[in-house]
């Protein structure tokens, strides 16, 4: 008749059994690794050709693609995000896009102004439900050169910011369209300034609708149109479009 087990050898199973899950624990640990924020994220400098409904998504789907070919965006910049809640939400947008506007300067400057002057515009996108679900926590920073018909193709090298920019990014536009001034156009933007206007929207339109032809008629002179928008709840940014002969 086989004897019961001792209390010794009984503890001694045990604790084989405990060290041996130990040892199993032990041997994976090494093998797990923390999620990559960036992961997916665009490089720096890398260009995208897409068109405006693309480029509207939260998203970027299209594979990047030579500088040297068409492209309508460049990437300025990656913002890791360590702020707390949904990507796609209104916070975490306001403090990316801050930080976005701080990489845009840093490829064509900083005056807000002149870049009134131009039609470039920043965009930002958030990684996609899979690589989110993978731990991706970025936003991704980009220019383009965006007018009336949609997302035209970037220069090579972005041109800086002047008082006169080149035609491939400057504003100008037709009695009802706005095309960058390298194609045809009866109005070229060549003022912009800050103008006083508080309240809400429909006083800052009356306000605009005064003080805007006679800004624009004092500091561009002759026949034109204007633009603008808010800046601040106290001023909006006006911007001025002469007559041109082209």
């Amino acid at each position: 008749m086989r004897s019961a087990p001792s209390i010794t050898r009984l503890l001694g199973l045990v604790l084989a059994a405990v060290l041996a899950v130990a040892g199993l624990v032990a041997a994976s640990a090494p093998t797990a690794q923390a999620a990559d924020p960036l992961a997916g994220a665009p490089a720096v400098g890398t260009c995208h050709d897409v068109g405006i409904k693309q480029a509207m998504k939260d998203s970027l789907a299209a594979a990047p693609v030579a500088c040297s070919a068409d492209h309508t965006l460049l990437t300025t910049g990656v913002v890791q995000v360590t702020t707390e809640g949904d990507l796609a939400g209104p916070k975490i947008y306001r403090e990316a896009s801050a930080a976005c506007r701080e990489y845009d300067e840093r490829w064509i400057g900083s005056n807000v102004l002149r870049r009134a002057l131009t039609l470039y515009h920043g965009f930002v996108f958030i990684p996609n439900s899979a690589q989110q679900q993978a731990g991706a926590r970025w936003v991704s920073c980009h220019l383009a050169v965006w007018d009336t018909k949609g997302l035209n193709d970037l220069p090579e090298t972005l041109p800086k910011l002047s008082k006169k920019p080149a035609v491939s990014v400057a504003r100008c536009g037709t009695r009802t369209t706005y095309v960058t001034c390298a194609e045809r156009h009866t109005y070229r933007a060549t003022v912009a300034a800050f103008v006083k206007a508080k309240g809400k929207d429909r006083a800052v339109i009356k306000t605009m609708r005064d003080r805007g032809p006679k800004v624009c008629s004092r500091r561009a002179g002759g026949a034109g149109r204007f633009t603008y928008w808010r800046y601040t709840p106290t001023k909006v940014v006006l911007v001025c479009l002469k007559k041109t002969r082209r």
